[in-house]
């Protein structure tokens, strides 16, 4: 009878570092002779790595009924996937039958840890002449392992061996450079342990560089490892891994080649309260392979950064502020001796920090019966929605009390307010969020209002009841005063803070002059109409004015032109200002009112249907809107097709010194009209000053545009300047012949209006890299001009990314402008006011590499169309 054979494990899991395996072959019955049994072996994880696939056998001797034997298993240092190692009996007829049991299974357990090598750097640069190219690398054994003892253990070694190949890019291995596949190990002890435990080594790769005699350019081929191995294998077509060394070849046959930048930075981030003086990002380090000395600089235009000479990385050199530049591309160069020169651009991202706001008060030095304004500023963004409260102490360190009922951003001190400071709070939102406050405290204490000769008001004063002859007239309907239209109506003032009214029947339509003056000539006085009401008591917006001299000192009037909705008896409010000038008086105080008939135009924009601006000059420019602010209230609105993206100029002038309060009252969507976009309002408080408003819509569509006067009527411009729109075409050149000098000396000339506008723009090239073209020009202090470099962004030329710099008589450099992002279609704008008149002079050039045509433009912005060219 045969014997019947099984098999069984030593254990059902082994860790690789523990030996062989153990199986045991089992007899029955218990064989009288030697009996062979043949096994086959295999296993799941990686093959030929851990054990061996193979058939062998192995003989139970004679008399024995079990035999335990070992399995090879190789303890490596390569991280692998864990796998099971199963050895079965094969069929064999003629000894012995195969039983239930007849293979074994026993599960490895790796316990190795990445081996990493790494490169120096991305990318090497080697001459061809240099006859060869040395390449560092770099290897790590994680977490304190060993890297092994090589040796040869059946075949395979114990440690890690190291495959490393060349593959061409652009470069010829047969011509250019010498190709290499090769499996390397190292001897023991050639790894150190660093300060973490791990096992190091750096090592070197030689690669062989033809210099022959072809004037060819630069050529790059790759150096790449395939991975560490247990043994040599055929790589076969492999993939080229990611992590690579570059090596470009440069010639040498005639040709200088530029310098080429190992290390820079690329994109970096920056808060906006970051100190002067930080250093940010890598260093800067470039490489000549023609072996010519290598110069670093910074080439951009913005005055917020430089480049540290000592540690060659980017400095902060100004204060930086997200609200006026969220982002920077800075342009840096690398010039060789032989002048070759290589630029790169680096990204610099200003980060948002959340800046409290800052109250002003105006005035410090506050006077009883003097307008105290407050004023909020925040440069994240202040909304609409402020809360005011006003609170005064006697001292400015004490604690200060609220003043009840102020909730405005102004107030005027009374006379329980002298010898108090006085503090404004708000409370509001900015654009990180709400739950903003700040503060602003007087520096002086409340001063007693002075007399005609400068010395305060003595007691005793008029009682507060105090109106002359007559009863006070009631500040409401029930009024028994009236003023016939071409007459006159007066009274007295009874008492600070007095107002009153007097009533008049007004025809629909008609245009009416109502004059305010005082009778008395004791202390200082102001009377204003305090406002116009309509046949039911409802006060009349923007029917109210102040007088004629806000700032005089006597016997001054108030008046304003109306011209009512609605026929029938109207109520005119008569007041003295606020400013309590009653306490200064040693007698009544008169006021006398007139009405009259006036003839004025009617209105040349009505407030209801809005006139529609119509762009001209490539969609750049609406031309000038002459208009009349015809009565007090009167509103003209415009409607202008913005478009998304674009940035929009408006400004409002007084026209043949009318004397109005140029007003603009807010910017709206034509489908929200009510909802005024935040920050879009802006009045002067003096007569002729010129106002204006920039509006940039993240929408576009049709945009509403208010404007009016404060006070007073009177002629007005308007003006609605797009500063992105560019135009198509350029018609004339004056450049003289030959490349433009770069400073003060240059032949380039430039005038006022020389621009697209009028069709006379400037022409030239840029032809070499890093070329400037310098212009003269002569600008007027106080004026805002617009200059622009165009080529291939408007097709005008062909200079992509230009660039413009400004610089005063003396060549310093003043105000800049870039193409302000990435892609080759982006054009230099600058929009400034110079601070003298005099001579400047406008550098032109590309950026980086970007070379080509272009037009230069210098429009003012006041006076689009007069040429300033000699005929």
């Amino acid at each position: 009878m045969i014997p019947t054979v099984t098999i069984t494990a030593g254990a059902t899991t082994h860790n690789e570092p523990d030996g062989p395996m153990s199986f045991t072959l089992h007899a029955s019955p218990v064989p009288a002779n030697n009996l062979e049994v043949q096994l086959d072996s295999r296993q799941t994880g990686v093959v030929f790595t851990d054990a061996i696939e193979r058939s062998f056998t192995e003989t139970i001797p004679a008399g024995e009924a079990s035999y335990s034997f070992d399995f090879i298993i190789v303890n490596d240092l390569v991280v692998e996937p864990e796998g099971v190692v199963t050895i079965a009996i094969a069929d064999s007829e003629a000894t012995y039958e195969v039983g239930s049991e007849s293979e074994a299974q026993t599960a490895l357990i790796d316990d190795d840890v990445p081996i990493t090598v790494s490169w120096d750097a991305s990318t090497v640069h080697v001459s061809e002449a240099a006859g060869s190219v040395t390449v560092p690398f770099f290897i790590r054994v994680h977490d304190g392992n060993t890297p092994g003892t090589f040796e040869d253990v059946n075949g395979l070694h114990e440690g890690v061996a190291f495959l490393y190949t060349t593959a061409s890019v652009t470069a010829d291995p047969t011509a250019d450079f010498g190709f290499q596949s090769r499996v390397f190990t190292f001897e023991v002890g050639s790894f150190t342990v660093d300060s973490s435990g791990d096992y190091t080594l750096t090592g070197e790769i030689e690669i062989e560089i033809t210099d022959d005699t072809e004037d060819e350019p630069g050529e790059t081929f790759v150096l790449y490892f395939e991975s560490p191995l247990p043994q040599p294998l055929d790589i076969g077509d492999t993939v080229i891994p990611t992590d690579r060394k570059t090596i470009v070849i440069a010639d040498n046959d005639g040709v200088n080649n530029p310098p080429q930048f190992v290390t820079t930075p690329s994109e970096l981030s920056i808060p906006e309260d970051a100190e002067v003086g930080t250093l940010i990002g890598a260093p800067f380090e470039a490489t000549d392979y023609d072996g010519h000395e290598v110069t670093l600089l910074f080439t951009g235009v913005e005055s917020e950064f430089e480049l540290d000479a000592a540690t060659k990385q980017i400095r902060i050199a100004e204060e930086l502020d997200f609200e006026t530049v969220p982002d920077y591309n800075l342009e840096f160069a690398a010039v060789d001796t032989a002048g070759g020169v290589t630029f790169h651009t680096v990204s610099v991202d200003v980060t948002n920090v959340d800046e409290p706001g800052l109250v002003e008060l105006a005035p410090m030095a506050p006077e009883e019966g003097a307008m105290v304004e407050a004023t909020l500023s925040d440069v994240d963004g202040p909304s609409d929605d402020m809360t005011w409260e006003w609170s005064e102490s006697a001292a400015l360190d004490g604690s200060f009390d609220p003043i009840d009922g102020q909730t405005e951003d102004h107030y005027m001190p009374t006379v329980d307010d002298v010898g108090m400071y006085l503090r404004a709070t708000v409370t509001y939102a900015d654009g990180e969020g709400a739950g903003k406050s700040a503060d602003a405290t007087t520096s002086e204490p409340v001063t007693a209002r002075q007399d005609e000769d400068n010395n305060p008001p003595q007691p005793p004063w008029p009682p507060p009841d105090f109106c002359g002859t007559h009863p006070d007239t009631v500040a409401d309907a029930s009024t028994p005063l009236s003023v016939a239209v071409g007459g006159s109506a007066s009274d007295d003032f009874c008492g600070k803070d007095d107002a009153d009214w007097v009533a008049v029947d007004l025809v629909a339509g008609q245009a009416y002059r109502i004059e305010g003056t005082f009778n008395s000539t004791d202390g200082e006085r102001r009377i204003f109409i305090a406002g116009m009401h309509d046949p039911d008591g409802q006060l009349i917006t923007g029917s109210h004015s102040f007088d004629g001299n806000p700032y005089g000192t006597s016997n001054t009037s108030g008046y304003i032109n109306f011209r009512p909705t609605e026929t029938g008896t109207h109520y005119i409010e008569v007041g003295d200002m606020g400013w309590f000038h009653f306490r200064y008086a040693t007698g009544p105080l008169s006021w006398e009112v007139e009405v009259h008939e006036i003839d004025l135009p009617p209105d040349d924009v009505p407030g209801v249907e809005p006139l529609t601006l119509e762009f001209n000059n490539y969609g750049q420019f609406v031309d000038e809107f002459l208009g009349t602010v015809n009565t007090h209230g009167d509103r003209d609105t415009f409607a202008i097709d913005a478009v998304a993206g674009h940035t929009y100029y408006i400004q409002m002038y007084e026209r043949n010194r009318s004397g109005i309060f140029n007003c603009i009252h807010g910017i709206a969507s034509a489908e929200t009209p009510d909802e005024r976009r935040p920050g879009s309002r802006e009045c002067w408080h003096e007569p002729g000053w010129r106002v204006s408003r920039w509006f940039s819509p993240g929408t576009g569509g049709r945009y509403l545009v208010t404007i009016g006067s404060d006070n007073g009527t009177g002629d007005y411009r308007l003006r609605v300047h797009d500063t992105t729109a560019r135009p198509p075409t350029v018609r004339d050149t004056t450049l003289p012949p030959g490349d433009l000098a770069q400073d003060t000396g240059t032949e380039g000339l430039i005038y006022i209006n020389d621009s697209w506008v009028t069709g006379t723009a400037v022409s030239g090239v840029i032809d070499l890299a890093g070329d400037k073209d310098w212009f003269r020009v002569e600008l007027e202090g106080g004026r805002r001009y617009q200059i622009d470099a165009q080529g291939e962004g408007s097709g005008v030329g062909t200079l992509g990314n230009s660039k413009l710099w400004l610089h005063d008589a003396n060549g310093q450099r003043i105000s800049g402008a870039f193409d302000g992002g990435s892609g080759s279609h982006l054009e230099a704008h600058l929009v400034l006011e110079v601070p003298t008149s005099g001579t400047y002079f406008i550098a032109v050039f590309g950026s980086t590499y970007h070379r080509g045509t272009y037009a230069l433009s210098v429009i003012d912005l006041e006076d689009l169309y007069t040429t300033h060219r000699p005929s």
